[in-house]
């Protein structure tokens, strides 16, 4: 009983000498704001720094392409203008399917209501309704 109380407390000791050897810190101190500095400006003059803080390959949609523009700003805007009235500009935003959804929503009805019922029942009949909360099976069609 005594060994083993002696042999545990060696082994506290030891652990507790080492430890602070283990987590001390490398002995260089960490770089100054000056070291820092100079070696991004380096970094800079060599070319190795992306213009954006990005990487090169990102598909960043703010960032410029090679070249210069080839139309003025007046061109763009009638551009934009007549992409508008036409219809052919992309809606923005999550709620792009929205508009198209609305529209086919507020389209009346063909059947009358006895129509609707009959044909839901029919559809019950043959166990093609799809469960409340889930999404309708493409092949039950």
């Amino acid at each position: 009983m005594l060994d083993k109380m002696v042999i545990a407390m060696a082994a506290v000791l030891a652990a507790a000498a080492w430890a602070p050897t283990a987590l001390a810190q490398s002995a260089s101190a960490p770089a100054s704001r000056a070291d820092v500095k100079a070696d991004v400006r380096a970094a800079g003059k060599a070319g190795q720094l992306s213009t954006e803080g990005k990487d090169e390959g990102s598909n960043d949609p703010v960032k410029k392409k090679d070249g210069a523009t080839t139309k003025t700003r007046a061109e763009r805007k009638a551009e934009t203008a007549s992409a508008r009235k036409s219809g052919a500009l992309t809606p923005a935003g999550e709620g792009a399917g929205m508009k198209t959804d609305r529209a086919t929503s507020a389209q009346p009805s063909t059947l009358s209501r006895s129509e609707r019922k009959a044909e839901t029942k029919e559809t019950a009949k043959a166990g093609a309704l799809t469960p409340a909360g889930e999404k309708p099976d493409p092949q039950k069609k």
